[in-house]
Formats: C-alpha cells, structure tokens, sequence
C-alpha cells in the first residue's frame, strides 16, 4: 500500500477492483463474464454487437455464479428452472401465435389455403 495515497499498486495489465468485490472473486471470473465500462471501451475499435440470446444470458451468469463458488445444488437448481422456463415459453409461444392467428382470421376475413 503506497502510505501518500492510500492505493495499493497494481501489477502492469492487472485488473483494478472498483467495486466493493473481493479480489479473489475476480481473480477467478472468466474474460466473457467480465465487461468493461463504456468510458474505457472508448479507444478501442469497435466490435460487430453480439446478439444476447436467452440461453447466452443464462450461461453467462451461470459461469459468474460457479466462479463465485455457489453450491452445485443452487446451480442444478438454476438449471432445472432454466429448463422449466424454457418449456413453458416455448409451449406458451405456440398457444399465443396459434389464438392470434384465429383472430385475425376473424377480424379481417384470412382463411388458411
């Protein structure tokens, strides 16, 4: 710890904690976890945008949850509710799409060939 500004140095390249997190919980997230902030991110060139899907969110905090050491029952719990929410979306999807399309079928007088 430098004893004028009350910092501790940071080896070359090392990430600086800014946020109330122990450092061994940052020493062990992985690069895709992590993300910069926009005021650093302003030199760099700029990347094609990522399309987050679902399933991507949920295996990015799904890694930051197993990096922080969560018990492997709260992940198979996480896993197993992932999986209910999928099912249900996708069984919901097809019941909302199927009921719009009978309306507007109704309402504007389409008939399927």
């Amino acid at each position: 710890m430098n004893v004028n500004t009350g910092k501790t140095a940071h080896k070359r390249g090392q990430r600086k904690n800014t946020l109330d997190l122990p450092q061994r919980l940052l020493d062990r997230l992985t690069p895709a976890v992590l993300e910069t902030s926009q005021s650093t991110q302003q030199g760099a060139v700029k990347a094609p945008q990522e399309t987050l899907t679902l399933s991507k969110l949920f295996n990015r905090y799904y890694a930051a949850r197993q990096a922080a050491g969560a018990a492997e029952r709260t992940l198979e719990d996480y896993r197993k509710h992932m999986n209910w929410f999928r099912r249900f979306w996708h069984r919901s999807t097809a019941v909302w799409i199927t009921l719009y399309l009978t309306v507007m079928s109704f309402v504007y007088g389409f008939h399927q060939c």
